[in-house]
């Protein structure tokens, strides 16, 4: 019964999830951003690093001072999809509950991994297996929403030189 479907209209979309004994519906629907977001560096940063087994994460200071460290880790080797973006999901909200509880953004590189994982078709079995694993964007993605529902800002970065700094 809506007038103007467009202007008022929000797309839904529902998803039915067969666990045998069970099913889980689900409704899809977009959340607006959340207006109060924590965007100040004055109190330092978290500094998160992504990789194919870990979220590595850092707490520093206004001065760029080192202060607390720590990973969370996960496996992704032979899970489907789902099971990769549920384990990603999970480690997400364990890295943005530190962000929180410190009440400081999120600092991340922005990679892009495409021609790394098209470059050598032929090469290496193990390695080709560990590009195709690795799931940055499911990665970012999981990071961002999660710090978008608690009002954490998200600030993406360059990476060149994100490793020397890192172990310096």
């Amino acid at each position: 019964k809506c007038k103007d479907k467009k202007a008022n209209g929000k797309p839904i979309s529902w998803s039915i999830e067969d666990h045998g004994d069970y099913y889980i519906i689900k409704c899809l629907l977009d959340v607006e951003e959340k207006v109060l977001v924590n965007f100040s560096t004055s109190g330092g940063v978290i500094g998160v690093d992504c990789n194919m087994d870990h979220f590595a994460w850092t707490d520093i200071s206004k001065d760029g001072n080192f202060l607390e460290s720590g990973t969370f880790s996960f496996t992704l080797n032979k899970k489907t999809n789902g099971q990769s973006t549920k384990i990603l999901e999970a480690e997400a909200i364990a890295l943005v509950d530190v962000a929180v509880q410190k009440n400081k953004p999120i600092v991340m590189e922005d990679i892009d991994t495409t021609l790394s994982k098209t470059g050598d078709a032929y090469g290496n079995k193990k390695v080709n297996r560990l590009k195709s694993i690795f799931a940055y964007r499911k990665m970012a993605q999981a990071i961002k929403s999660r710090a978008q529902k608690m009002g954490i800002a998200v600030i993406v970065v360059n990476p060149a030189y994100t490793s020397i700094t890192g172990k310096l």
